[in-house]
């Protein structure tokens, strides 16, 4: 059954439904508007004055079940019971999901990135969901690389067997299955291009007007980046820290230094969020610098440096370092009231002789992770000296009240 109170579902049930009013005494019925009976199970609408508040308690007069077997308990439920029934409940606007058209690239600016992370995020797994072969394309748009086709293309086996008539079967079987595999790899590669395309028009659509018109100015937009989804987010990611073309080149580098240095843990804000906002914030700076940032002293310092005699292995270190530089900016940028006694730990053992502190980002973020709040307890205890003292104003408040009746 549903019961309906002006006209709106109440909830779906299958009980005897007995309205009641909410308060003192109960109200006097009117007149009896509706008897639904459908087996054992009854439902009784009765009709009372508007003015009148009511409520619902649901009982059951099915045999064979047991006092508490499917009976509603507690304030709205129980025979007989009284209050306010709270079925009726709607979603508010903070539950309700979000949708493609909810998630959208706007300009950022030079104190902070905007959301270009989790929007684009949002759009890579909606990719997964609905493209054919939406895994492909949405690998290259994760790792802003285009996808490596040379590896989907299958090879032609060849038989090793020495009997001739199974060097025979052996070879139709493989060419029967090459030519499956490489029908398939074809379809692959002509979707793929296909969803090149598709993703370019998707991720241009969840741009905002200001975004379109800065990338529509670019020098290189109908060379590079029109028709090409992997070029177009590089664009994106680089316009979400207000970055100007037409700047002068050394301000470029100088806004994108002090975004990432100035790329703080905001109050309240969660582990997650912090953690996405920094690493866009490095990926810019990388990206204006042309590469990670050279620390040439710290290089040299190392032990691998000497045998650091290629070029490739150089640029390694270039990296590891830089890489090292990051997590312990990600860090020392953390919120000091949560994670402030970290650094105060890992300096400890550093001047012992203990180097603790993490290397990479991705170390820094399990730390963090797994480190529980400073301020736990210093909160407590503010909490209870606030409570004591209001109760002991709320003690001095009654006895200066009755001192002036007294005296009075």
């Amino acid at each position: 059954f549903y019961l309906c109170y002006n006209r709106k579902p109440i909830w779906p049930l299958k009980y005897r439904l007995v309205i009641q009013k909410v308060g003192p005494s109960r109200c006097k019925f009117n007149s009896l508007l509706k008897v639904s009976v459908q087996g054992r199970h009854n439902v009784k609408v009765y009709q009372t004055r508007q003015s009148e508040e009511v409520a619902v308690s649901a009982t059951s007069e099915m045999s064979g079940r047991g006092r508490n077997n499917n009976r509603r308990g507690g304030r709205n439920g129980g025979r007989g019971s009284e209050g306010r029934s709270n079925s009726s409940k709607q979603p508010t606007k903070s539950d309700t999901k979000k949708g493609l058209s909810d998630y959208n690239y706007y300009l950022g600016s030079s104190k902070q990135a905007s959301d270009y992370e989790s929007t684009t995020e949002f759009i890579i797994n909606y990719i997964k969901k609905t493209f054919e072969y939406g895994v492909d394309i949405a690998s290259a748009l994760k790792d802003l690389k285009p996808a490596n086709e040379s590896l989907w293309k299958p090879s032609l086996e060849v038989s090793v067997a020495q009997d001739q008539d199974t060097k025979e079967a052996e070879t139709r079987q493989f060419e029967i299955e090459f030519k499956t595999e490489y029908d398939a790899y074809r379809k692959r590669k002509a979707t793929y291009d296909n969803n090149l395309i598709k993703a370019y028009a998707l991720i241009w659509e969840r741009c905002t007007k200001g975004m379109k018109n800065k990338i529509e100015a670019r020098n290189d937009y109908e060379s590079t980046i029109e028709d090409n989804p992997i070029e177009l987010l590089k664009a994106i990611k680089e316009h979400a820290l207000n970055y100007q073309e037409n700047r002068y080149a050394m301000s470029i580098v100088l806004d994108a230094l002090r975004t990432l240095v100035g790329t703080k843990q905001k109050e309240g804000e969660s582990l997650q969020d912090y953690t996405k906002r920094f690493r866009v914030a490095k990926e810019v700076f990388e990206s204006h610098m042309g590469g990670p940032l050279i620390l040439t002293k710290i290089v040299k310092s190392l032990p691998d440096f000497k045998d650091a005699d290629t070029d490739e292995k150089q640029e390694r270190l270039i990296a590891r370092v830089s890489e090292q530089f990051a997590a312990y900016l990600y860090l020392d940028n953390a919120d000091k009231a949560k994670y402030g006694s970290i650094l105060t730990g890992l300096n400890t053992q550093q001047s012992l002789g203990n180097d603790q502190y993490p290397k990479t980002i991705t170390e820094s973020n399990n730390v963090l992770s797994n480190h529980r709040f400073d301020n736990i307890n210093k909160t407590s205890k503010q909490k209870d000296i606030k409570n004591s003292n209001a109760k002991s104003d709320e003690k001095n408040k009654d006895g200066s009240e009755e001192d002036d009746r007294k005296s009075i």
